[in-house]
C-alpha cells in the first residue's frame, strides 16, 4: 500500500480526514481502495476543542480543508515540516507571519506562504471562531508545547 499511497502523502494519509477519491494515486487494486474507504469512514469527527482543532493535518483534509472543492496536499510544505495546523497558527490564533515562519522553516518561499494564507481562509469558521477566541491564547501556547513533547516522545 506504501507504493500506491506515495504521491499523496505515503502512509501519512492514514492520519488525515481523507476521501480516497480525493487521493491522486493511479491504478490502486480494488483490495487497497477498499481498505482506505473502509479506514476514511472509521477516522471521521468534527474537532470542537482547541486541543482537537490544533493537531488537525492541513493535507489530504476532505473534511474541513479543501481548495476548488478538494483537499489539498503538497509534498514540498510536508517535507518542510508544515503538517499540522498548529505548525501555522501564533499563539494569538492567527497565521504565523511569513517573517516568523521563515525562523523556523528557512526554505519557505513567498509562494508557499500565500498556498499556507489560502489554507488558513479555507478553514472552517467554527474552527476560526475557536482559534480567535481570546481565552484560548494561553490555550494555544500549552497545546502547541504539548503537541511537541508528545512529537518528541513518539
Amino acid at each position: 500500500m506504501k507504493f500506491f499511497l506515495k504521491k499523496a502523502g505515503g502512509v501519512f494519509v492514514l492520519c488525515c480526514n481523507f476521501d480516497p477519491k480525493f487521493l491522486c494515486i493511479k491504478s490502486i487494486p480494488p483490495f487497497y481502495n477498499e481498505c482506505l474507504s473502509d479506514f476514511s469512514s472509521v477516522q471521521k469527527f468534527f474537532p470542537s476543542t482547541i486541543e482537537e482543532v490544533l493537531p488537525q493535518s492541513i493535507w489530504n483534509n476532505a473534511e474541513y480543508i479543501l481548495k476548488n472543492g478538494k483537499p489539498i496536499f503538497d509534498q514540498k510544505l510536508y517535507n518542510l515540516g508544515l503538517v499540522h495546523l498548529v505548525d501555522i497558527i501564533s499563539e494569538e490564533g492567527k497565521l504565523l507571519t511569513y517573517d516568523k515562519m521563515k525562523e523556523t522553516f528557512p526554505n519557505l518561499s513567498g509562494t508557499d506562504y500565500f498556498q499556507l494564507i489560502s489554507i488558513f481562509y479555507s478553514l472552517p469558521s467554527e474552527w476560526k471562531r475557536i482559534l480567535a477566541d481570546t481565552t484560548y491564547a494561553l490555550n494555544i501556547s500549552v497545546c502547541k508545547k504539548r503537541w511537541f513533547l508528545n512529537t518528541l516522545t513518539n
